[in-house]
């Protein structure tokens, strides 16, 4: 059965009683024909989020954490005082700051001059430049080291499709999952869903209930750009770490799995980037009906060439991204050929949360559009049954 363990954040947001909201960081949106931002898009933004996580180093010698771009909080927030917690006693800890600010995140080290003890809970208190304060309990949460592990954000997405895709990652020699989820109604179903998986994988469960953000502003789109940051952070106990959906399923020509792919690679490629076919819903499935992986048949002749995917070496990380990420110096980033090397997106298993596309919509079969590709659905059944 999955091992399945519960990661505890230790979020830290602006009080509502100070009556301060963040501001976009850009006001214009990314669809075409519609510039400006108005009043609905701050429904989908996040406002008070300062830190999504709080988390010590392994040596003990940082505190760290990952939060949105600051905007015009940043004076409410930097500086912050950490004091600790200990039989009753609270200390000011001193410390030196250093923050880097990237695509839609920022990044927060602390340097501790004495060191914490990173086996064991510690109780922080944070008091903001404002005058505000938060206490965040950070708590030990090692994990082993494996190969290859794979990170994803979603939400409500229906408890077969993930665990399907769960499936097929262990077929493709994925050790480790990361699941980050963004509000689902039924966490807890998630959860045991994820408990009775008949196979021998690890899960760990995140909650991340931040505002995903305006469905049509990129800029201002922080929760997925945070999660990608805090799996590569957090838990770098992997060689590899991929980032994809639950709709996505990496795929070679040979029968090579995915993990053989990345142990092919030069040890200076640090981040593998890989191109997608889109595999629409062709309605072959009765009506009322739940689609899974089984029933997408079709995919595209034709490789999308936008919206890539990709897995990133744990020594080679700088910054990760929703499509992309950066890798520090000395690293290459590569991109695979298509034919060798993609991903299958399954576009019907997803719900349509943005209003201005339809990608659950049933589409004919079109010979000069789609080609029969039953690569997943074969490879799958080799550790499902049903």
């Amino acid at each position: 059965m999955a091992q399945v363990r519960e990661y505890p954040l230790q979020p830290i947001r602006m009080p509502a009683e100070l009556g301060v909201e963040r501001d976009f960081d850009r006001d214009k949106s990314h669809v075409k024909g519609v510039k400006q931002l108005d009043a609905s898009d701050r429904m989908g933004f996040d406002s008070d989020t300062v830190f999504y996580d709080v988390f010590l180093s392994a040596d003990g010698r940082r505190l760290n954490a990952i939060g949105p771009p600051l905007v015009n909080l940043r004076g409410l927030v930097l500086p912050v005082t950490w004091s600790l917690e200990e039989e009753g006693r609270v200390e000011r800890l001193p410390t030196r700051l250093r923050v880097r600010s990237r695509d839609r995140a920022t990044f927060f080290s602390w340097s501790l001059r004495r060191r914490l003890d990173p086996t064991r809970e510690h109780i922080l208190h944070a008091r903001l430049a404002c005058g505000a304060e938060a206490t965040v309990r950070v708590q030990p949460f090692a994990l082993g080291q494996v190969y290859l592990q794979m990170a994803t954000l979603q939400k409500d997405n229906r408890l077969e499709w993930i665990t399907d895709w769960v499936h097929f990652g262990v077929s493709q020699g994925v050790e480790r999952f990361l699941i980050y989820d963004n509000g689902s109604r039924d966490f807890e179903g998630l959860r045991s869903a994820l408990e009775a998986l008949p196979v021998d994988v690890e899960v760990v469960l995140i909650s991340w209930p931040f505002p995903y953000g305006p469905v049509r502003s990129y800029y201002n789109q922080y929760c997925q750009a945070g999660q990608n940051n805090h799996a590569e952070q957090r838990f770098a106990y992997a060689e590899w770490t991929g980032h994809l959906d639950v709709d996505e399923y990496v795929i070679g020509a040979s029968r090579r799995s995915t993990a053989e792919e990345l142990r092919a690679l030069p040890v200076r490629v640090g981040l593998l980037r890989i191109d997608s076919y889109w595999v629409p819903n062709v309605g072959e499935w009765p009506d009322g009906n739940i689609p899974r992986v089984h029933d997408f048949r079709y995919r595209e002749r034709q490789p999308r060439e936008q919206a890539h995917k990709y897995f990133m070496r744990s020594n080679a990380y700088r910054q990760a991204r929703t499509h992309n990420g950066d890798v520090r110096f000395g690293y290459l980033r590569k991109k695979a050929q298509p034919a060798e090397l993609c991903f299958l997106h399954c576009v019907g298993l997803a719900d349509d949360w943005r209003p201005y596309t339809q990608r659950r919509a049933p589409v004919p079969v079109d010979p000069e559009l789609h080609v029969i590709d039953t690569r997943v659905a074969e490879r799958l059944p080799r550790v499902v049954s049903s």
